[in-house]
């Protein structure tokens, strides 16, 4: 069977927001004379102000989804094929379809989600992706990652393409040094070192440090509440960091997926500290430049840890909860608003285990404020867990990422010559 590829492929990307894997993606095929590109996101303003866009500005259209011509630019454009990292665009905005999973991390979707996508990607394309779908590819990072959507997802083997994880061509060379980007930052990340706190949001709150039995006697017997012991955690980290001489840069996602009161309060928390800031990516979208700037990095599981691993430099894992298989509540977004739910108890939360990091796991304050003492004092503690990890998961971090993508889109998109076959 021969195909002939289309001189130009016109390229629809549709972006939860231009971060990570989709954005370094946009960012290569913007420069690709063979691909014509239309760009569909939000916050379309904070990014174009952010210090990525001024270093490498893209060339083409951007859109923003509540622009009332969207439909009709759509339309106009007539893509060949959308890109989509989360949400889908409407039926008849492209025939075909290339997934970039939304993070590389532990935490799987659930039943709902799942049936979200699969529908739409039907709707999409014109088949269910757990049947042999020829307008559609999901693109996984590495042999693990495409395993789990085949067995436990149950999608088609011939929908699965192993390409590697786009984000980690700007990790290996990024386009701004620390120097380029200190007099963006309020603290001193020349002089001071400075730890990277990214949030994930499903917990419920900042963080979860304990869960299950733990968090219960501490709410019997310490009278202190995960809210409350969040807080303290934030106050203690600030503190602590100030004594080292270091600085302490918070990370969230948008401020919408969190409640206004604990927003208010952790704002509260660290407005006596200098050496602390606090982002929300819907205000600074451009995360490449927080993990270039610091020294090491801690989370609750956060998928940017495993974008930070590429980096080489010691990342720090506050483990979600005690027990792999408990039920928990954690907190997801619907029609708008923030909302609670629990973990299916036939089904597990976690794509990987917890116990499969690239750095240290802890369980307390006092055991992540001295794995942050030793991040500080051995910098290089860093290389070989995140080494391994990254060999373990991920394909291809050479640099080429995104031109394999492209790959799969030119292939995805190439028309049959049946008088051939």
């Amino acid at each position: 069977m021969h195909r002939t590829p289309p001189t130009r492929l016109r390229v629809l990307i549709w972006a939860t927001h231009l971060q990570a894997d989709i954005l370094a993606l946009s960012s290569f095929l913007d420069t690709e004379p063979d691909i014509e590109l239309l760009i569909v996101t939000v916050e379309i303003d904070a990014f174009l102000s952010d210090s990525f866009a001024k270093v490498r500005p893209l060339r083409c259209p951007i859109l923003d989804r509540a622009d009332p011509t969207l439909r009709a630019r759509l339309d106009e454009f007539h893509a060949d094929v959308a890109v989509a990292d989360n949400h889908l665009p409407p039926r008849g905005a492209a025939p075909r379809l290339a997934y970039i999973f939304h993070g590389h991390g532990w935490k799987d979707r659930g039943k709902v989600d799942l049936w979200t996508l699969f529908h739409g990607v039907e709707q999409l394309t014109g088949a269910d992706p757990r049947k042999a779908n020829p307008n559609f590819r999901a693109l996984c990072y590495g042999v693990p990652d495409r395993d789990w959507r085949l067995h436990e997802w149950g999608l088609h083997p011939d929908c699965l393409r192993i390409t590697g994880k786009a984000f980690s061509d700007l990790l290996l060379a990024p386009p701004y040094t620390r120097e380029d980007l200190a007099p963006n930052y309020a603290i001193d990340v020349l002089h001071r070192k400075t730890i990277l706190f990214c949030i994930t949001w499903h917990y419920g709150g900042l963080f979860a440090l304990l869960a299950g039995w733990r968090a219960a006697f501490e709410r019997l017997w310490k009278r202190q509440s995960p809210r409350a012991r969040d807080f303290a955690f934030v106050e203690q980290l600030a503190r602590e960091l100030g004594a080292m001489g270091a600085n302490l840069l918070i990370c969230m996602h948008e401020r919408r997926r969190f409640q206004a009161d604990f927003v208010a309060e952790l704002e509260r928390i660290i407005r006596p500290f200098n050496h602390v800031r606090m982002k929300f990516k819907d205000e600074h979208p451009d995360n490449l430049a927080d993990l270039v700037v610091a020294d090491a990095m801690i989370s609750n599981y956060s998928s940017y840890l495993t974008h930070y691993y590429l980096l080489g430099r010691p990342a720090i894992h506050i483990r979600p909860v005690t027990d792999e298989n408990m039920r928990f509540r954690y907190a997801m977004m619907a029609l708008g608003h923030l909302v609670f739910r629990r973990t299916s108890a036939e089904r597990g939360a976690w794509m990987l285990s917890l116990n499969d990091t690239g750095g240290p796991i802890v369980d307390t304050a006092e055991q992540a404020v001295a794995e942050i003492r030793r991040a500080l004092a051995e910098p290089s503690s860093g290389r070989e867990p995140t080494r391994a990890w990254l060999e373990r998961h991920l394909f291809g971090a050479n640099g080429h990422s995104a031109e394999r993508i492209k790959s799969e889109l030119v292939a995805l998109c190439a028309p049959t010559d049946k008088a051939s076959v």
